[in-house]
């Protein structure tokens, strides 16, 4: 049986200033950007990436890139559909917007780390770890788009679509700063109540208790990474009382930040022990 991954191609490159015309590939191309930003144009929309964000452009879609003059770092996958046989269903191309923005970036980011690593290696492990992380890529953003809104194809949907994600765009990346009912609803333009009903209806969850999902899931990137103290990951979290702040993450959590940072810190111990 000839190896699925013999097409399988990952570069890590700058891209400052570069321009591609209209092309396509018979492989999916899935970009996550490091740093810097895009402009793409897929389908007549044009959508811009940044930071952290990922750009995934299924075989045959036909797409055009204009990367911004600045400091720019891509890692890029071209991965043949035969990769993907034997794995987790891929999220089709009416779940999976052309520039998603990323919940938990430290996680995505190892991982495209480890396509990096593993593809410069080039021994006798590599290919079986690349198909492992590609696996575990594929689960992590399945659970990603679980906190997207699954609207239909009606031009209402599309455009109830294009309004909510932009907002929990923004509560992702607003993490470090409080977004208020008003602060969301007025971002969809909609009502604060109808905006509130919509939310619940397709997320299972209040807007605000999402919020607090993505503050807890950001409060434990910064537990797991740096050394800063709970009570001012509290604080940056927008948190003033860091008692209350502590009461929440061991609910949403299952564990005292304090006990959490023990338990990364034992896996990051771990790693370095393997690598």
């Amino acid at each position: 049986m000839k190896d699925p991954f013999r097409h399988f191609m990952v570069f890590t490159h700058c891209q400052e200033g570069r321009v591609y015309e209209p092309h396509r590939h018979e492989w999916f191309e899935i970009i996550y950007f490091v740093r810097g930003s895009s402009k793409v144009l897929v389908d007549g929309k044009y959508y811009t990436a940044t930071q952290n964000n990922l750009v995934i452009y299924f075989p045959g879609v036909v797409h055009e890139e204009w990367y911004h003059t600045g400091d720019c770092c891509v890692v890029t996958l071209w991965v043949p559909k035969e990769c993907l046989r034997g794995m987790p269903v891929l999220p089709g191309k009416n779940r999976i917007p052309p520039v998603l923005c990323l919940p938990w970036p430290n996680r995505f980011g190892y991982l495209f780390e480890q396509f990096a690593l593993e593809y410069a290696h080039k021994d006798r492990w590599s290919r079986a770890l690349i198909s492992a992380y590609l696996e575990q890529f594929i689960l992590l953003l399945r659970r990603a788009l679980t906190y997207r809104l699954p609207f239909s194809c009606s031009a209402s949907g599309q455009d109830n679509s294009r309004r909510f994600s932009h907002v929990m765009d923004m509560i992702h990346q607003s993490a470090l700063r409080t977004m208020t009912l008003h602060d969301m609803a007025r971002a969809a333009g909609l009502s604060e109540s109808h905006f509130s009903h919509l939310f619940k209806r397709h997320i299972k969850m209040p807007p605000r208790q999402y919020a607090i999902h993505v503050k807890m899931a950001e409060a434990m990137t910064l537990l797991s990474t740096t050394g800063k103290p709970a009570a001012d990951i509290a604080g940056a979290l927008g948190y003033g009382n860091p008692s209350y702040f502590f009461r929440l993450f061991k609910a949403k959590c299952g564990c005292t930040p304090l006990d959490f940072r023990k338990k990364a810190k034992k896996c990051t111990d771990f790693r370095r022990i393997v690598h």
